[in-house]
């Protein structure tokens, strides 16, 4: 049996129009000012503007490919306790984008003392399971809603945070200038998301293996391995090759890796008071690149190139060890302050 669940109406308006609140009747939401209507399902205010909207996501184990598990959702428990911490985030009300799963939605309903909790996402099948995971509580609300038309009020939140989301979004920057609406004076929005800076360093030691074995064959990979080997690579560096072809990103799950730079810039051209970097602090005074776990993901045993360790050596002592506080973490925080 499905776990029952609410939502907020006095914080909703029409995705469609934006404007004006939304009627409750019965079943469904009404806009008089557009006359669009949305259906409540379960509970929950399905306020698509095109409700046939559904993500590739839902149809892969996403539990299985992520790793997801209670160590993973302690870890994320951990990592997002510093930086709300840093940030001086002590409550309020938490918008999150993308619940998906629940992994940082159970964190935020169970850990941490937000007044309400807000979990959005596509998908009602993900936004279901969340509420299973989390269970009967009364601080979690669930909306149904697709990021690049957000259904809320401007000024409604105190905190906004996503979960390795935002690459996922063809407009993120239309996205990050929405949420400064969104937020109340001094709220924050925060992102932890995969890192150019990072990500590069996972890549140069991928092709430094994939070079070195085509050359000696000394791990004995085969060439569906190799061919792993360089797909993955491609994929840390695709913003090199694909750069701003929408129609290529729009084909895309996995659409974006950010720059730090070019985030710091966005955030101060839609009006934040400040946009920071933060590395992921789970790995603070340890870098951890971690090449072991994105090769598992890219489908390559990494049982295989033990072998090869002596770079990921190489790479630690002359490098991660050296200059930890000038490295970067593939995965990191993005932090915007209204």
């Amino acid at each position: 049996m499905s776990t029952p669940v609410h939502y907020q109406a006095d914080i909703l308006q029409c995705p469609a129009c934006q404007h004006g609140d939304l009627q409750n009747q019965q079943d469904r939401l009404h806009c008089p000012a557009c006359q669009n209507d949305y259906a409540i399902t379960n509970g929950m205010p399905v306020l698509l503007p095109d409700p046939s909207m559904n993500t590739k996501l839902v149809d892969i184990d996403y539990d299985k490919l992520h790793y997801i598990n209670e160590n993973s959702r302690n870890g994320i428990y951990k990592s997002w306790k510093v930086i709300f911490g840093e940030n001086g985030i002590t409550g309020g009300e938490v918008l999150e984008l993308g619940a998906g799963t629940g992994q940082l939605t159970w964190n935020l309903s169970h850990r941490f003392p937000f007044d309400r909790v807000h979990a959005t996402d596509i998908s009602q099948e993900f936004l279901q399971v969340t509420a299973d995971l989390i269970g009967p509580v009364d601080n979690t609300c669930y909306y149904v809603c697709d990021a690049n038309q957000l259904p809320f009020k401007a000024g409604s939140f105190d905190v906004i945070v996503g979960n390795s989301v935002l690459h996922h979004f063809l407009d993120y920057e239309q996205i990050i200038q929405q949420l400064h609406t969104l937020l109340r004076p001094g709220g924050h929005a925060i992102f932890f998301e995969p890192v150019l800076q990072g990500k590069v360093m996972v890549a140069f030691l991928a092709n430094l293996i994939l070079r070195t074995e085509r050359n000696t064959g000394l791990a004995g990979l085969t060439e569906e391995d190799l061919h792993k080997l360089q797909h993955f690579i491609q994929h840390l560096t695709k913003s090199k090759r694909i750069g701003d072809d929408r129609e290529k990103l729009a084909s895309m799950e996995d659409k974006y890796i950010f720059d730090i730079h070019d985030m710091r810039e966005l955030g101060a051209r839609c009006g934040y008071q400040s946009s920071t970097y933060r590395n992921n602090p789970v790995f603070d005074g340890n870098f951890r690149i971690n090449i072991g776990t994105h090769l598992e993901r890219a489908g390559i045993d990494y049982t295989k190139i033990s072998q090869y360790r002596f770079l990921i050596n190489a790479f630690k002592e002359n490098l991660a060890d050296l200059i930890p506080r000038d490295m970067v973490t593939p995965m990191g925080y993005f932090i915007f302050r209204r």
